[in-house]
């Protein structure tokens, strides 16, 4: 679908007598600009 892991955390949530890991998931969703407009221009 597009994602991928960027980070993940060992044994972050305890569920049903069993340690799980969490996973930190990222997709670009648009073109990124080589020098972006300013902000508070």
């Amino acid at each position: 679908m597009g994602f991928s892991e960027v980070g993940r955390f060992h044994d972050s949530g305890y569920k049903f007598n069993q340690w799980f890991d969490m996973v930190w998931m990222e997709k670009m969703i648009g073109e990124h600009n080589a020098e972006p407009k300013e902000v508070w221009g």
